[in-house]
């Protein structure tokens, strides 16, 4: 590639998010729909950051092939995750849900270096996956979408910046007595129940409780 005026004032940030475009990743901001945000500056395909912010662990999964297929938990217990920005390892997990084909995805977000400084915040992010869908250009529905204060519907944006969670912002649990809850595309519960979740350091730790009835339908 040879630019030479068509990057002034984006630099790399505009490239990368190009750049991915030619590896197979969709848009994640929708091209129509504007109700809501669904991903917003949280991903490098939603909203794009100068220096740019990396994607989302379930992008360079499902995209990019650069990590393996993450680990669907299906043992209630206490987990820990390391941050996007800084591990190719152990920094993404799935959550069954009351649904075929839609999931959670949890991944840690915090700076690491150069990159992620400019992120909305950091924490704990939570998603919600629908793996019939291809990005959120056409959504809704779409395939990613981030649990945020406010946001108690497919039609309520809510506060997008706040998304993350962790015990230093006092966010430390989402469920079906929290709101928001983990609710679907078709906004009916999902069985999402994520707490206690810890202190942002060079790791974090959540505990989650999987119930049978999650085990029960295929996800994709």
């Amino acid at each position: 590639l040879q630019l030479e005026n068509s990057l002034s004032g984006s630099g790399a940030s505009v490239l990368s998010h190009e750049m991915f475009h030619s590896l197979g990743s969709p848009d994640l901001y929708r091209y129509e729909d504007n109700t809501i945000t669904p991903i917003g500056g949280w991903d490098l395909m939603s909203a794009n950051a100068n220096p740019p912010q990396h994607m989302s662990a379930w992008m360079k999964y499902r995209y990019g092939q650069w990590l393996p297929a993450p680990e669907m938990l299906s043992t209630s217990g206490e987990y820990t995750l390391s941050p996007v920005a800084a591990s190719s390892t152990n920094n993404i997990y799935r959550i069954p849900s009351w649904r075929p084909n839609e999931s959670y995805v949890v991944e840690y977000r915090h700076p690491s270096g150069f990159y992620d400084g400019n992120l909305p915040g950091t924490g704990l992010l939570v998603y919600r996956v629908d793996t019939r869908e291809n990005g959120n250009a056409g959504g809704p529905p779409d395939e990613l979408y981030i649990y945020r204060p406010g946001g108690t519907n497919t039609t309520t944006n809510g506060v997008l910046s706040q998304a993350a969670f962790s015990a230093n912002t006092g966010r430390t649990e989402i469920s079906e007595i929290t709101s928001p809850n983990g609710f679907l595309g078709n906004n009916m519960s999902g069985g999402l129940n994520i707490y206690d979740v810890g202190m942002m350091g060079d790791t974090i730790s959540f505990k989650v409780k999987i119930s049978d009835l999650q085990l029960t339908y295929p996800h994709g």
